[in-house]
């Protein structure tokens, strides 16, 4: 077993992620802050430090069938404990990614925790992905075992010298610390 490495200075923080993650329901969750304030950095350490599964996704500025083709392949890797046989492999559209998202959250015995870094980086590939997305939560996923998180490359508001983190849950809307937009 690998020893779990000390983090300081954002108890907070990984209080708040243990709390959105212990709910029974689905948890929407924006971790934003200036560029480099360790953001990153936090939501993976909490991943990494917790007996959870789930995964880290990174977008990057790329081709949007390539962001598309990505995702999915970890997305796969989560369903099925091993890479797609094609290299190729993707989903036919972001409808039926997030459908397979649904799929993993309702087949899972443990909420699955998915990790969307730079996310910004695929509404701007695809500028529907918001409404998109949107939807998959209202009809698909909140009911679910399963915790979006979901960090922008962009911060558009608030101050701060640190990460703040966003929690969306049914039955109480937003718990905000700091401010941000979804």
């Amino acid at each position: 077993m690998t020893e779990k490495l000390a983090f300081t200075g954002r108890a907070f923080e990984l209080n708040l992620l243990d709390r959105q993650y212990a709910e029974p329901l689905g948890a929407l969750c924006v971790v934003y802050g200036r560029r480099r304030v360790g953001k990153t950095r936090l939501i993976t350490h909490w991943l990494a430090n917790r007996d959870i599964p789930g995964f880290y996704w990174l977008a990057t500025d790329s081709a949007p069938g390539a962001l598309l083709r990505s995702l999915a392949q970890a997305l796969y890797r989560q369903l099925h404990g091993q890479p797609p046989a094609d290299p190729g492999f993707t989903y036919y559209d972001w409808d039926e990614l997030l459908r397979e998202l649904a799929r993993l959250a309702s087949s899972s015995r443990q909420k699955q925790v998915i990790i969307l870094d730079e996310f910004t980086y695929a509404l701007d590939a695809y500028p529907d992905l918001a409404f998109k997305l949107q939807a998959a939560w209202d009809h698909l996923l909140k009911d679910k075992a399963i915790m979006l998180v979901r960090l922008p490359y962009r911060h558009d508001g608030g101050g701060g010298v640190g990460p703040a983190l966003t929690a969306l849950r049914p039955g109480d809307g937003f718990a905000e610390i700091g401010a941000a937009s979804f």
